[in-house]
Protein backbone atom coordinates (compact mmCIF):
# COMPACT_ATOMS: atom_id res chain seq x y z
CA UNK A 1 0.00 0.00 0.00
CA UNK A 2 2.60 2.48 0.54
CA UNK A 3 4.13 2.08 -2.82
CA UNK A 4 0.83 3.54 -4.05
CA UNK A 5 1.03 6.27 -1.59
CA UNK A 6 4.23 7.39 -3.25
CA UNK A 7 3.21 7.14 -6.17
CA UNK A 8 0.36 9.41 -5.21
CA UNK A 9 3.02 11.79 -3.68
CA UNK A 10 5.08 11.40 -6.84
CA UNK A 11 2.39 12.38 -9.52
CA UNK A 12 1.25 15.44 -7.31
CA UNK A 13 5.29 16.03 -7.68
CA UNK A 14 4.70 15.97 -11.21
CA UNK A 15 1.92 17.88 -11.44
CA UNK A 16 3.91 20.74 -9.66
CA UNK A 17 6.60 20.93 -12.18
CA UNK A 18 4.18 20.63 -15.11
CA UNK A 19 1.79 24.03 -13.20
CA UNK A 20 5.09 26.08 -12.69
CA UNK A 21 7.73 25.40 -15.91
CA UNK A 22 7.45 27.63 -18.81
CA UNK A 23 8.37 24.91 -21.39
CA UNK A 24 5.60 23.20 -22.81
CA UNK A 25 7.47 19.73 -23.97
CA UNK A 26 8.60 20.07 -19.79
CA UNK A 27 4.59 20.95 -18.68
CA UNK A 28 3.72 17.75 -21.75
CA UNK A 29 5.92 15.40 -20.35
CA UNK A 30 5.34 15.78 -16.08
CA UNK A 31 1.44 15.58 -17.29
CA UNK A 32 1.89 12.72 -18.98
CA UNK A 33 4.22 10.94 -15.78
CA UNK A 34 1.00 11.81 -13.80
CA UNK A 35 -1.32 10.70 -15.20
CA UNK A 36 0.55 6.94 -16.09
CA UNK A 37 1.50 7.47 -11.79
CA UNK A 38 -2.53 7.83 -11.33
CA UNK A 39 -4.07 4.61 -13.82
CA UNK A 40 -1.67 2.56 -12.01
CA UNK A 41 -2.41 3.59 -8.65
CA UNK A 42 -6.19 2.98 -9.47
CA UNK A 43 -5.13 -0.23 -11.56
CA UNK A 44 -3.57 -1.97 -7.96
CA UNK A 45 -5.74 -0.51 -5.77
CA UNK A 46 -8.84 -3.00 -6.14
CA UNK A 47 -6.21 -5.48 -5.15
CA UNK A 48 -5.26 -4.45 -1.57
CA UNK A 49 -6.71 -4.61 1.55
CA UNK A 50 -6.39 -1.07 3.30
CA UNK A 51 -6.68 -0.18 6.58
CA UNK A 52 -8.95 2.62 7.18
CA UNK A 53 -6.00 5.04 7.65
CA UNK A 54 -4.32 3.71 4.58
CA UNK A 55 -8.09 4.03 2.91
CA UNK A 56 -8.59 7.68 3.59
CA UNK A 57 -5.44 8.80 2.59
CA UNK A 58 -5.29 7.07 -0.92
CA UNK A 59 -8.69 8.04 -1.50
CA UNK A 60 -7.63 11.82 -0.06
CA UNK A 61 -4.44 12.02 -2.56
CA UNK A 62 -5.94 10.56 -5.54
CA UNK A 63 -8.83 13.14 -5.43
CA UNK A 64 -5.49 15.67 -5.15
CA UNK A 65 -4.04 13.87 -8.35
CA UNK A 66 -7.49 13.71 -10.16
CA UNK A 67 -8.12 17.86 -9.63
CA UNK A 68 -4.50 18.39 -11.05
CA UNK A 69 -5.13 16.56 -14.02
CA UNK A 70 -8.29 18.07 -14.87
CA UNK A 71 -6.64 21.64 -14.25
CA UNK A 72 -4.93 23.14 -17.46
Amino acid sequence: MRILLADLDLAMTFLEIARTTTDASVRQRNRENARKAYETVLRFQLRLVPTAEEKKSMEEKLGNVRDGLERP
